[in-house]
């Protein structure tokens, strides 16, 4: 049976084969590819690992949009060159080798997906790579291939400042091995957490349960927006008090971000908890994680299917924290728009999301608003306190 590197080649010479034979008859040419349209697109792997669209096919012909054709070939014929040769390029790499063809490199990205969208494969499937855009934190020790395909030592991830950076190579990702750092004792080590609201009874009361839960195994894995929150909650040392796994995509997440996502959570089996701020866009990053991305429905195959809660930002925890309401951002027309179309969205996928997301007209608030309780408070309170009392919202299944 033919490799898949064999098998992309032979779609791209069929593709081009079937180009040239338009051509030479004096047929108008045009390029059939996948419409990304939203996030929800229907996508699913075959047998054969074909993808089985629930989108619809759109044109792109030579003769109306004859910059974006030339571009498409030359990526193309670029692709071809490497995986003949076997050879792994990033994205970045593509952008230097074509920059007489094109100005930015959005505009490389853009056509990446549209052949692989094409094609019916993934982006790494080309042999195209991106550059690190994720790192991993906590409680998980990684092992990876050389390339001589052997396995090295163990990463201890709780030792590296700043965390792992997730590498962009896919088909390297779906080889990691990861295994749980040994359970600790942490009894005590909530003493000082203060609950959301005044109250310091709930603490105190299920200190006990928790310390147990805790000396287990490890208590859930963190998806994080915003890198600054993640690099917080590293320095602060969150993960040696609460055992867990921190990740962080940096805003919206990389497909080589949401693939180690899932592999985690099929691996550990712990709640997956996201935290953002609490506004459309910060919303929205988790819907990704969750449900994957109008520009990669084609990859969606290794990374939908994550099973991911809304730990917060929520307008709940504001309300018991009794932020100051002048840390409220208003809304701009774009934030409302986006807004409006969430909640429509969230009455089918998660119906019990609806509540606070409407509460968010009010206004929106960053994570960054719990500093205002003291630097220490995020890692130190919020965050134990949520996970002590399974405060966040699960969402319904799809």
């Amino acid at each position: 049976m033919a490799s898949l590197r064999e098998r992309v080649l032979v779609a791209v010479e069929g593709f081009v084969l079937g180009l040239i034979c338009s051509m030479t008859e004096g047929r108008v040419t045009d390029l059939q590819l996948v419409f990304r349209s939203r996030i929800y697109d229907a996508c699913s792997r075959g047998h054969d690992g074909s993808f089985i669209w629930g989108g619809r096919l759109v044109s792109r012909r030579w003769d109306r949009h004859g910059l974006k054709f030339f571009r498409t070939i030359t990526v193309l014929d670029t692709l071809y060159g490497n995986l003949s040769e076997g050879r792994s390029v990033t994205q970045r790499e593509v952008f230097y080798v074509l920059r007489n063809y094109f100005s930015t490199q959005a505009q490389v990205n853009e056509i990446i997906k549209d052949i692989a969208s094409g094609l019916g494969c993934e982006r790494s499937d080309l042999l195209v790579t991106t550059a690190s855009t994720g790192a991993i934190a906590g409680s998980i020790h990684i092992q990876i291939p050389n390339s001589t395909g052997e396995f090295d030592g163990w990463i201890d991830c709780e030792k590296l400042e700043g965390g792992w950076p997730i590498p962009g190579d896919i088909d390297l990702i779906m080889q990691v091995k990861f295994k749980n750092t040994r359970p600790r004792a942490i009894i005590g080590t909530l003493q000082s957490c203060i609950p959301l609201g005044k109250s310091s009874t709930i603490v105190q009361n299920l200190i006990i349960e928790f310390s147990y839960h805790l000396h287990q195994s490890m208590t859930c894995t963190q998806v994080i927006e915003k890198f600054g929150i993640f690099h917080r909650l590293v320095e602060d040392s969150f993960t040696s008090r609460v055992p867990s796994i921190l990740i962080c995509g940096g805003g919206y997440p990389s497909l080589s971000t949401r693939a180690m996502t899932n592999r985690i959570a099929m691996h550990f089996r712990v709640p997956v908890v996201g935290l953002a701020d609490f506004n459309p866009h910060g919303y929205e990053i988790l819907e990704v994680y969750r449900r994957g991305s109008a520009n990669s429905v084609h990859a969606s195959g290794c990374c939908s299917g994550i099973d991911l809660c809304w730990l917060g930002l929520r307008r709940s925890h504001i309300d018991a924290l009794a932020l100051d309401p002048a840390l409220a951002i208003p809304l701009s027309p774009r934030d409302r728009k986006m807004l409006d179309r969430l909640l429509r969205e969230q009455f089918e996928f998660a119906p019990e999301h609806i509540p606070e997301l409407t509460r968010m007209r009010e206004g929106k608030f960053e994570i960054q608003a719990l500093f205002s309780m003291g630097y220490l408070f995020l890692s130190h309170s919020y965050l134990p306190t949520c996970l002590l009392r399974g405060d966040y919202l699960n969402r319904a299944s799809t």
